[in-house]
Formats: C-alpha cells, sequence, structure tokens
C-alpha cells in the first residue's frame, strides 16, 4: 500500500464528509475591527521635517512606547536640510516609526500637471526605498492638503493610501484610502481638545490621524510641547482601549480586514481546522489579524498550532458563549484548534496534550481514504498499523523517525471490505488503539 505522510507545514486537504463538515455558519468567528479588540485607533503623522519633530517629538513617541509617521520631502533631505540625513531616518523605521512621502518638492499638487505630478509622487517614493534599502515606502501625505482626482489617481498607482486634512476622524472602513482625513495639532490645540479627539473616535470606533508640522519654536504654527506630552500621557493610559499604529499599518489591517475570509474545513471530537485567507498582494500584505473563534460544546480548552507553531491565545465570554482570541496572518496556513483533555475518562486514553497522542481518524466512517493524525513532543521512531477485527495486520503504514509535531498519514481501503478496524501507533513506550469504520 502506498504510504503518504503529511506534516502540518504542508497539510493537503480533500473536501469532504468526515466526522461532520462545516459551513461558516457552524461555528461563530468574529474579526476585530482593530488590533487586539482595542475600541479605536491612533496614528500620529508629521509633515515637512521639522527637526523639533526628531528632536522633540521622537525622544517624546519613544518614552511611551508609540510609533509615528513621518512624511519626509525627499530632496531636502538630499540637500541636508534641518542635519536630516537618511541614516538617521533609516534608524527610525528600525525602531517601527514610518518614513512615508511628502513628495519631492512640496509643491501643491491640485496646480501642477498630471506629468510633473506624477513625478513628485513617483521620485519620491523612489528615493526613500534607494536610501533606505529593504524599506517599503507605502503612504504619502499630500503637500498643504491641497489635491484633486489627478493627485488622487495618481496616488493609487504608487501608494496604498494618502492622508490629506479634513478635519475629522476616519471610519473603521474608510470611502476613500487615498484621501483619509486627519485633525491638525497647532499651537492653538489644548490637551483637552487633542484628549477629544481621542474621545471622539472612541465612541464609533473609529480612527483618529493627528497631523502636527512643528513641535515648539519651530515649524508651521508649531504644538506646545508640554500640552503635547500630556496628550500622549492619555493616550497612553488608555492604552487597552486605543491602538496606535503607524498609518501604513493601521491602513493594511484594515484592508486585510475586509479582505479576509475564513473557511472551517472540518471538526471531530478534538480537534478543528480551518484556514483564514485573503486575496489582496502577499507582497505588500501580511499584517496579523485579531480573531475571535466561538468554541464548541466540549471544548472547554485547546491548543492552538499553525504550521507545527504554538500559537498563543486569551478566552473570551460573549453573548455567543465561549471564545478563543488570537492573531493570525492570512493565508500563513491551516490552524488547528486540539482539544485538551481535562480528566482520563475525556480523554478516553488518547494521551496527553504535552506528550504523545492519537486522534480519532477522518473521516469516519469513511470510502475509502481516511486520515490518522497524531501527536509526538520530541523526535521519535513512529509506527501506525492497521488491524482487521480479527487482529491480521492489513495495513504497515508508518515505520520512520519522525520530529517533534502533529504528523498525519492516509490510509486507503479501496482493496478491504467494509467493516470495523483498528489502528495503532507505537512511538517510545506510548501504545494506544482507535476504531474506524470503512462502509463502502
Amino acid at each position: 500500500m502506498k504510504r503518504v505522510i503529511f506534516f502540518i507545514l504542508s497539510f493537503a486537504f480533500v473536501k469532504q464528509t468526515w466526522g461532520y463538515s462545516l459551513s461558516n455558519d457552524t461555528l461563530k468567528y468574529d474579526i476585530a475591527t482593530w488590533l487586539d479588540y482595542k475600541d479605536a485607533a491612533i496614528s500620529f503623522t508629521y509633515d515637512d521635517n521639522s527637526i523639533t519633530q526628531f528632536s522633540i517629538g521622537i525622544p517624546l513617541l519613544d518614552k511611551y512606547n508609540l510609533p509615528g509617521t513621518f512624511f519626509v520631502i525627499t530632496k531636502q533631505i538630499d540637500d541636508g536640510f534641518c542635519g536630516l540625513t537618511w541614516k538617521y531616518l533609516k534608524s527610525l523605521t528600525d525602531n517601527g516609526h514610518e518614513i512615508a512621502s511628502h513628495t519631492v518638492n512640496h509643491l501643491q499638487l491640485n496646480k501642477l500637471s498630471s506629468k510633473d505630478c506624477e513625478r513628485e509622487l513617483k521620485e519620491s517614493q523612489h528615493r526613500i526605498e534607494e536610501m533606505i534599502p529593504g524599506y517599503k515606502c507605502e503612504t504619502i501625505a499630500y503637500p498643504g492638503s491641497s489635491t484633486n482626482d489627478t493627485a488622487i489617481a495618481l496616488a493609487q498607482k504608487y501608494y496604498i493610501a494618502a492622508r490629506s486634512g479634513g478635519g475629522k476622524s476616519e471610519l473603521k472602513n474608510p470611502p476613500n484610502f487615498w484621501n483619509l482625513n486627519s485633525f491638525i495639532l497647532d499651537s492653538n490645540s489644548s490637551t483637552e481638545l487633542m484628549n477629544h479627539y481621542i474621545d471622539y473616535s472612541l465612541s464609533f470606533k473609529g480612527w483618529c490621524i493627528e497631523m502636527i508640522h512643528g513641535i515648539d519654536s519651530l515649524g508651521h504654527d508649531p504644538i506646545n510641547s508640554h500640552k503635547w506630552e500630556e496628550h500622549l500621557k492619555y493616550v497612553k493610559k488608555n492604552e487597552t482601549k486605543i491602538w496606535a499604529g503607524t498609518m501604513k499599518d493601521v491602513v493594511k489591517y484594515i484592508k486585510e480586514r475586509q479582505s479576509a475570509k475564513v473557511h472551517f474545513s472540518s471538526i471531530t471530537d478534538s480537534m478543528i481546522r480551518f484556514t483564514v485567507n485573503s486575496d489582496l498582494d502577499k507582497n505588500i500584505y501580511g499584517e496579523p489579524l485579531t480573531l475571535s473563534v466561538n468554541l464548541p460544546a466540549g471544548f472547554d480548552s485547546v491548543a492552538i498550532y499553525k504550521n507545527d507553531v504554538r500559537v498563543s491565545y486569551s478566552m473570551r465570554k460573549d453573548f455567543k458563549g465561549k471564545a478563543v482570541v488570537f492573531n493570525t496572518v492570512p493565508d500563513g496556513g491551516e490552524i488547528i484548534f486540539q482539544k485538551i483533555f481535562t480528566t482520563k475518562q475525556e480523554n478516553n486514553g488518547n494521551g496527553d496534550l504535552n506528550g504523545y497522542q492519537l486522534f480519532q481518524n477522518y473521516p469516519n466512517p469513511f470510502n475509502p481514504v481516511t486520515n490518522i493524525v497524531f501527536r509526538i513532543p520530541q523526535r521519535s521512531n513512529v509506527k501506525i498499523k492497521v488491524y482487521d477485527m480479527l487482529g491480521r495486520l492489513v495495513a504497515d503504514l508508518l515505520d520512520e523517525d519522525m520530529n517533534a509535531g502533529i504528523g498525519e498519514v492516509k490510509f486507503n481501503g479501496s482493496k478491504l471490505r467494509s467493516g470495523i478496524y483498528t489502528y495503532e501507533i507505537l512511538a517510545q513506550n506510548f501504545h494506544k488503539k482507535l476504531k474506524m469504520n470503512l462502509i463502502k
């Protein structure tokens, strides 16, 4: 009999009825509006290369572990404006901040020809990526918040999003990613007003984008650093409610959320399998999404694996029941919920989660192919054998040294009669048998 072995890194599944098949309505799931189920998002953005954005702004952001998005005018950097260097800007990206485009020359795009406008957008992006190797410049801010249909269309060609003005919060699903709204913080902005922008965004699970030009004495209409720091403290105080992310990270999360599709492939009394997929460009997107899945009856606790790697999660209860919450990147492979048995009676001898395990085959009953899944905690010699009800060996499926993890072997009963068969695993000192039903 031909033997086929699978590990989670290369699972291949056939859509068929086993245990019982699931539609997306069978198990309830939810993709969080914002990362980690925060109630709103905020992005701190900075325009025009004002030196105090870096000499004052960066230390304050780092002090409270908050990321910023800096829209830079590339020609000014090349000319050594205020002593800013590409090396320094690269260090900011290494520390989690975003360097984005504010065009080459800071010209009002709505007054340029289409050719000149495209040159400003394209060449600024190219220069940032050239001077920060391996980094992708993915967002832009329109100089002076001035734009038109031509500039917006060109921005869509080169960037995943563009920021304008507008003076209001963005919705959780922005109607136009290339004309995002923002609040301008300036010399007249009090701490109370800045905090109000946050509270307002929280009221409808929105996205607050703040725009700053200067800080203290330098830059266009500079904000007071002491008032701004009090605002940062307010954001930090409410970090359980507010997700602070760079503009590109928030945009990517929203688009991933909008695009993601969850497909439950199957379930047994001890295991659930499903995938999270997206049709977005994998060269650009790949942000982790926060997902909750309501557990069916009997699944009091689970271990979650993706590509044979244990995934951390939290538990929460809602009106739908008990749910697990975890982060996952779409298209990264199949996700497995493995039931944790709490007593020997519940376990029925399948094995210890942290040790060796043999799971019920799927599909069961089957015709003629089924899958046998096992777990080993360390590298071991694994034997899988199948017997008929008279104890005669009918298949020697596996006899190999295997690495630690979850493994799977196929059994093809096309040459056998209908009936009950027994399969067993031998691994180190672990020995277990389970029954399966072949029906033709």
